[in-house]
């Protein structure tokens, strides 16, 4: 599910192919920490999901990345959160085998998670609305990645990434596909390999821009158990591990995603559990080497 402003949140059912828009509210009916969801609409055209399928939006832009059967792209208004309900693009394949995931780095560019013939990295797509076309702008690949270690379809793939928006308007595009990767998603040039425990394989990635943090969701001992890293990104291209904490879920599943905001940090498992792992940040803490 990507978010909008914080209000609007979008999900696409793996099997219908559609996408639908919800509005998010707390309300006083609720227990505290939980949310209403109400349905504003969904697309009317089938795009494709398989076999893993990922979604972005931003700025009036939803990006599905499609799998192998190409990538699409819809309009939505961005005072109600209405989807057009036919896209703009339609299942484009960019000559490679497929698409796991997509982060928008802006709204007329995507970063498609890509299974290429020799391993995975990340694909820029210029999205050009008038011809209703992708064009493969660049691409950065990612050495020794975990290929299809630790999937779980339909959405969950392991080859996440998230950007960093600057306030001097630079930004940069962090990568979770075994290793930590970061590179500026807008100039051609080899993605930097960041320094991590060793052991730790990242699947899952947020940054938080506000406090120039970047946390990564993953597994250690070859899958046994989970953790996360906090990441000082305040240096984009050199940043430092604030700490690495191992976390459980209420059964044996996996961390299958993590998020943060203000000085918070929440993350979820596989394993069937309706609860939220939640920490704060500690970045206030001397940033460790490794």
């Amino acid at each position: 599910m990507a978010r909008q402003g914080g209000v609007v949140a979008f999900a696409i059912d793996a099997s219908s192919g559609l996408v639908c828009s919800f509005n998010l509210s707390a309300r006083s009916s609720t227990r505290r920490g939980e949310v209403s969801l109400q349905l504003i609409g969904c697309t009317t055209q089938r795009v494709s999901t398989s076999p893993f399928v990922g979604i972005d939006a931003q700025r009036g832009t939803l990006v599905v990345s499609g799998g192998t059967g190409g990538v699409s792209t819809f309009r939505y208004d961005t005072s109600t959160g209405r989807l057009s309900s036919r896209p703009t693009i339609r299942n484009q394949t960019l000559n490679e085998i497929g698409h796991p995931s997509v982060t928008l780095v802006s709204r007329n560019i995507a970063a498609l998670c890509t299974d290429t013939r020799s391993g995975f990295g990340i694909t820029i797509a210029n999205i050009n609305q008038s011809s209703r076309s992708l064009d493969r702008s660049r691409f950065f690949p990612v050495e020794n990645t975990v290929n299809f270690k630790y999937t779980i379809s339909p959405a969950n793939f392991p080859c996440d990434s998230s950007m960093y928006f600057q306030n001097n308007g630079r930004s940069y595009l962090y990568v979770a596909n075994g290793p930590v990767t970061v590179q500026n998603p807008r100039r051609n040039g080899s993605p930097t390999v960041v320094n991590v425990p060793n052991g730790f394989e990242a699947l899952t990635v947020d940054v938080n821009s506000d406090r120039s943090i970047a946390v990564f969701g993953g597994v250690i001992q070859n899958g046994a158990r989970s953790a996360y890293l906090e990441l000082d990104i305040s240096n984009p291209l050199n940043p430092r591990v604030v700490t690495m904490e191992v976390v459980s879920g209420q059964g044996r599943g996996r961390i299958t995603g993590i998020a943060s905001a203000g000085q918070d940090i929440f993350y979820v498992f596989d394993d069937d559990s309706s609860s939220i792992g939640h920490a704060r940040i500690q970045q206030s803490l001397q940033s460790r080497r490794f």
